[in-house]
Order: C-alpha cells, then sequence, then structure tokens
C-alpha cells in the first residue's frame, strides 16, 4: 500500500505532467495565431480572446490521461522503475494515440497534429519523472532493497 506521501508526489506529478502537455499545446496556438495575425493589435485581441483555451486544456488533459496515466504509475511503483526512457516513451505514446483518436483538430496537417500530441506526450512524462517518476517505489516496505535512482544507472 502507497504511504500518504507517495500519493502525494504522484498527483504532484500527474499534474505536472498535464501542466507541461497544456503549455506544449497553448505555446503551439500562441505562436499560430502570431504567424497568422495580421499585426501585433490583431494578435494580442487573438490571443485574449483564447486565454481561455489552456484551462479548457487543462482538464480535457487531466481527463483523458487520468486512468492511462494511473496503470503507468502503478506499473512504475510495483516495479520502481525510474527510468526517464520510461516516462519520456510513456507519455510519447499516450501523446500518439491521443493523435490516433484525433479528439481535436488542431492543424490542417494529421503529420503536424501527431508530431505536436506526441511532443506534448513527451513533456509530460519528463515532467513526471522530474517531479515522481525519479522516486517510484521508494516508499515500498515489502523488503526488497530499493534501486538506485535513474541519474546513478
Amino acid at each position: 500500500m502507497m504511504r500518504f506521501e507517495d500519493i502525494s508526489r504522484v498527483v504532484q506529478g500527474w499534474m505536472a505532467g498535464c501542466l507541461a502537455a497544456t503549455a506544449i499545446l497553448s505555446a503551439f496556438l500562441l505562436v499560430a495565431l502570431a504567424t497568422t495575425s495580421s499585426g501585433i493589435i490583431a494578435f494580442l485581441a487573438e490571443a485574449i480572446f483564447v486565454s481561455w483555451v489552456p484551462v479548457l486544456v487543462l482538464i480535457i488533459t487531466g481527463g483523458l490521461t487520468l486512468i492511462p496515466a494511473a496503470a503507468v504509475v502503478w506499473i512504475s511503483e510495483r516495479f520502481r522503475i525510474r527510468s526517464i526512457l520510461f516516462f519520456g516513451g510513456v507519455g510519447a505514446v499516450m501523446g500518439g494515440l491521443m493523435a490516433l483518436f484525433r479528439f481535436t483538430k488542431l492543424t490542417q496537417s494529421p503529420g503536424l497534429d501527431r508530431l505536436l500530441y506526441v511532443s506534448a506526450g513527451l513533456a509530460a512524462g519528463l515532467a513526471y519523472w522530474f517531479v515522481a517518476g525519479r522516486y517510484a517505489g521508494e516508499g515500498r516496505s515489502d523488503g526488497a532493497p530499493p534501486l538506485p535512482p535513474a541519474s546513478e544507472t
């Protein structure tokens, strides 16, 4: 059973991942607005108009990733997987799956959409590793010795 400290760490890591994915998608939105606007005034007006979008993206990201992320966290905690490659790879795969289902069409190019979703997933996985993943399984009390952190392997 996980300790409260471990649960808190995992939730903080998941939120960091959701925020990282939201930041990637929102930055893309701002770049797209900047490149298609007819001037600075038009860009500022459009940016203010869509300023609510990151909140919506965060809510959708959290909702869509809750169950898959919980499964990945359970596996990493159970087997003490602390590899940055594991979390980055799983995040990229989860982002790629979102692109396959095309919940939202962000661009006219499916290839660019896939790249954007995979990048957001990769950023989310790396953010999770930075906050929580590198400590996976530390609080286990089954007598097994803890594995060294990923930076030492």
